[in-house]
């Protein structure tokens, strides 16, 4: 591909890279303010600067705005004490797309996010952005597979599966519909001779339709169509989504989004499914209400516990010196 761009940041690097067809007009990192612990070598995260990146890319004659983000890996199920920087870091994403989306005709956010979607991390980014997950089946799984050769036994006994923590969320932008034509896994299970996979994440592939919202889609002649375009991460480290499961070493069937007629909130009307009618996995305001007090509260206790040991921390400090 001709063009890239790998976000600079921290000590080691927040491992972001954007290859892509088309032109990048212009980039821009923010890096999160709460991004691990310094004193935790082990875990790294805080060296390397994280934080979302955004490549302002010209397709034809459309700006779409490509994000790029990795939030703070999950390191104990049992004990996650980086799950409130997960939950901060979805937020403050969210808030970021939206600030910085612009008359884009679509915002796309690509990544190992680290959260399932039954995560309350998942659940912030998606509702408070107003974006789609294009993965509408719960088939597909993007780390620890059971077909992937760095997955552990370990791993395996805890999610015989694996997980699905890689996403690309879709948002079309104002008066703007944009309709998931596919959602596929484009690598086999090895590298072409070798007894390795690409990478310990699977990588996904999402196509998109866009289309002008004031429109009928569809009419002939109504040069209503605005681009075809193809989302596909590369495997470079830890920026790609997934893969069905079920094995085989061709690529996965596409999968389109389930719908739900009753939901009168479509993502603002800018992401539909193939039939023009709202994606069930769309929340009503109700939910984004709840993971939002969920997020609070989660929040609130973390402070609470934080307050707690600098007390603690001064006590032991004041007693040694």
């Amino acid at each position: 591909l001709p063009y890239s761009h790998y976000f600079h940041s921290g000590v080691i690097g927040a491992g972001l890279l954007v290859l892509s067809k088309y032109p990048i007009l212009g980039t821009l990192f923010h890096a999160w303010s709460v991004n691990g612990y310094f004193h935790r070598i082990q875990h790294a995260d805080w060296f390397g600067g994280k934080g979302v990146g955004l490549c302002r890319i010209l397709v034809g004659d459309q700006m779409v705005h490509l994000y790029n983000a990795h939030l703070h890996a999950e390191y104990d199920n049992d004990n996650d004490e980086y799950k409130t920087h997960r939950v901060i870091q979805a937020f403050d994403t969210a808030q970021f797309i939206e600030a910085t989306r612009g008359n884009s005709v679509l915002q796309i956010l690509a990544g190992d996010l680290n959260a399932q979607p039954q995560d309350i991390s998942y659940k912030v980014l998606l509702y408070t952005s107003k974006m789609l997950d294009s993965c509408a089946s719960d088939t597909f799984r993007t780390n620890e597979c059971d077909h992937n050769s760095y997955t552990s036994a370990k791993a395996l006994s805890k999610n015989p599966r694996g997980i699905r923590i890689d996403h690309i969320f879709v948002r079309g932008g104002d008066n703007i519909n944009a309709e998931i034509v596919e959602y596929t896994l484009p690598l086999p299970d090895r590298v072409p001779g070798q007894k390795f996979s690409f990478s310990d994440h699977e990588a996904v592939l999402a196509k998109l339709k866009l289309y002008r919202a004031q429109t009928e889609r569809g009419a002939a002649g109504d040069g209503t169509g605005v681009a075809t375009i193809d989302v596909n991460c590369e495997v470079v480290e830890e920026t790609c989504p997934s893969r069905e499961q079920g094995g085989g070493d061709g690529p996965a069937e596409a999968i389109r989004p389930t719908v739900d007629e009753s939901l009168a909130n479509c993502n603002g009307s800018s992401v539909r499914g193939p039939d023009k009618s709202c994606s069930s996995i769309q929340p009503l305001p109700a939910a984004r209400t709840a993971a939002l007090q969920e997020a609070l509260a989660l929040c609130d206790a973390s402070l609470l516990q934080l307050n707690t040991d600098r007390i603690l921390y001064y006590s032991a400090a004041t007693f040694l010196f």
